[in-house]
């Protein structure tokens, strides 16, 4: 495999921008930067409003949660 070789320095690099990345958007989070705030009211507040004026919608999420929950891969990794 001399592909993968000659590539993992270019992985690494990717990995650790990302790594970057999502460690200063963490950090503007927690601060509470208001562009992002902004952004992610922007972003959610259509799903919101669509869960939250369709019951069955909010069921259905609901019970993807519970059927993808913790527990529930914790059989399949079992059985499998």
């Amino acid at each position: 495999m001399p592909e993968a070789k000659s590539l993992r320095p270019l992985r690494l690099t990717i990995a650790a921008a990302c790594l970057l990345v999502f460690a200063v958007l963490a950090v503007l989070a927690h601060q509470g930067w208001h562009p992002l705030a902004t952004l992610d009211h922007d972003l959610g507040q259509g799903p919101f409003d669509f869960t939250r004026d369709h019951t069955w919608m909010r069921h259905l999420a609901i019970g993807v949660g519970h059927a993808f929950g913790s527990i529930a891969l914790t059989i399949a990794t079992v059985v499998v």
